[in-house]
């Protein structure tokens, strides 16, 4: 659905977001703290997404609606 709303670089993009998303679920499940090295990670990782996907311009969104919302 991805590549279909939007296009192949931003579906790339969201794909390789899904480490935040197990670190965040371990981190819950073990009910421990990640290590300050994957929090480094995470937080690069998702200021990084953002700066792509607002194309630097933190108000605006570079993505089309249809993405944002399924339609």
């Amino acid at each position: 659905m991805a590549i279909r709303y939007g296009n192949v670089s931003t579906a790339t993009i969201l794909q390789f977001l899904g480490p935040v998303f197990i670190i965040v679920c371990l981190a819950i499940q073990y009910r421990k703290l990640p290590r300050r090295i994957d929090v480094i990670s995470l937080m690069t990782a998702v200021l990084g997404t953002i700066l792509i996907v607002t194309n630097g311009k933190i108000g605006k969104l570079a993505l089309s609606a249809a993405f944002c919302f399924g339609r």
